[in-house]
């Protein structure tokens, strides 16, 4: 009896673990570009800045090793190698956010993403428990039984559903949405910067600022907020091909003929060609890796507010800007905002209940 409670309680913490790590894998594995960013802050917060251009690998590397220690945790596979590989993670992931509260920088941890923020105290005691919970796990060693060959399968299975849930997320943008500019978000039109700062007063879904400037420097943010708008936002000008600004440019002349007002807004003059110059405002970097994380992405904005997004390889053409605009845009993006949160939602519990009933 003591036995049988006693790997109760270890499958129990497994669980917890094993949970607390997929979803943290799962967000940051959602959100690629975000996760760079977050990477990007730790690497000059330790003075790494010169490793920046790895932020993006290191963030999915991270991601992936979460992952690893969700599913070994959760199938109870490798066992050996399961205890010394996750609870050298934890560990780490707890000195590292020890170092965080005693010196208590201005950023978030980052550990679930955007999605869930937490203070450096919160992700200190979380990765406290985990270790307890760790703990558990494990002691007394070799005290666990064998896995059946089942959860080896299992395993594969969900390693495998990551993987291809990674690959997809590469391509894409996230399936769902927790920057500032999510849809939903209210933009304000801000005409100089003394508008700007009155509005940090407002209410929070209506205080984000695109901060539009024309060449000469004047803010526009109005030609963002009034009717049906399409903007593509282009970070990264300078990585944009021949091909990447002709798919621009083609989408948007779709959009414009569909009855919608094309944007592009860039972040610098650099490297954009004179056949769409006449469409160019410009923005701050920060400010479009927010508003939609593909570079040459689409945003429909609807009276200021962002309805829905596509990535750059995605291209919404002409039947589906009709489509849109024959609907009630709140009921547009209530539809395709509810169907990405159920796919995800429906992937997460698919993959959780693989590894807790296989």
């Amino acid at each position: 009896m003591n036995g049988k409670f006693h790997r109760g309680v270890r499958r129990f913490c497994s669980i917890i673990i094993g949970a607390v790590f997929l979803l943290s894998a799962m967000l940051k594995l959602m959100d690629p570009v975000g996760t760079g960013l977050i990477v990007k802050e730790y690497l000059n917060f330790f003075h790494l800045g010169f490793l920046g251009g790895l932020s993006n690998f290191l963030g999915s590397s991270i991601a992936f090793i979460e992952a690893a220690v969700a599913v070994l945790m959760m199938f109870g596979v490798f066992r050996r190698f399961t205890a010394l590989f996750s609870g050298a993670v934890i560990i780490a992931f707890t000195i590292l956010t020890l170092i965080l509260l005693i010196f208590n920088p201005e950023m978030e941890c980052g550990c679930f993403g955007e999605a869930i923020p937490l203070t450096h105290f919160q992700t200190f005691i979380k990765n406290i428990v985990l270790v307890l919970l760790w703990a558990i796990t494990i002691f007394p060693p070799g005290s666990a039984g064998s896995p059946r060959k089942s959860k080896y399968i299992g395993f594969a299975i969900v390693c495998a559903g990551i993987i291809g849930f990674a690959i997809y997320s590469l391509k894409n943008i996230p399936l769902v949405d927790f920057a500032d500019f999510a849809p939903g978000t209210e933009i304000m039109a801000a005409q100089d910067e003394d508008f700007q700062e009155e509005g940090e007063d407002l209410p929070e879904k209506i205080v984000n600022v695109l901060s539009i400037s024309d060449i000469s420097g004047d803010y526009q943010d109005w030609i963002a907020a009034d009717g049906d708008v399409l903007i593509a936002s282009i970070y990264k000008p300078e990585k944009m091909d021949k091909k990447d600004w002709d798919d621009v440019r083609s989408v948007l002349q779709e959009a414009q003929m569909s009855g919608m007002s094309p944007i592009i807004l860039c972040a610098s003059h650099e490297s954009v060609p004179v056949e769409v110059s006449d469409l160019v405002f410009y923005s701050d970097y920060k400010t479009l890796i927010t508003l939609n994380r593909s570079n040459g992405g689409f945003t429909y904005f609807s009276d200021g507010r962002v309805i829905t997004k596509w990535s750059l390889k995605q291209q919404p053409g002409a039947k589906e800007f009709r489509e849109i605009l024959g609907r009630n845009p709140l009921d547009v993006m209530m539809t395709t905002e509810t169907e990405k949160r159920l796919s995800f939602q429906l992937y997460f519990l698919i993959s959780f209940l693989i590894m807790l009933f296989v």
